[in-house]
């Protein structure tokens, strides 16, 4: 079973999700209001990424944190769209 997801850890995926919608120097047109910095960073291929894997190695011994950024960002719309109560469009 998941360990429960901490308020703060919450907190920080939120601003992780603001940051990647306000960045100057990405492409609105790619943009996605739910995807984190890092997931973005994975599915796009930008240099960032390996900074942001680095500091996640150093900081919590993670590794690869990008990649699982961008699945857990998939698996929560997955989880997200299947709240959905609306029939299907006919």
């Amino acid at each position: 079973m998941d360990e429960p997801t901490t308020r703060w850890w919450k907190i920080f995926d939120a601003c992780s999700q603001l940051l990647n919608m306000i960045w100057p120097f990405w492409s609105a047109a790619s943009s996605n209001a739910n995807e984190s910095t890092s997931g973005r960073c994975y599915r796009e291929g930008r240099w960032f990424r390996h900074v942001i894997d680095w500091w996640f190695r150093v900081v919590r011994g993670e590794i690869e944190h990008c990649r699982s950024s961008h699945y857990a960002d998939i698996d929560r719309a997955w989880r997200t769209t299947t709240l959905d109560d609306r029939s299907a469009p006919e």
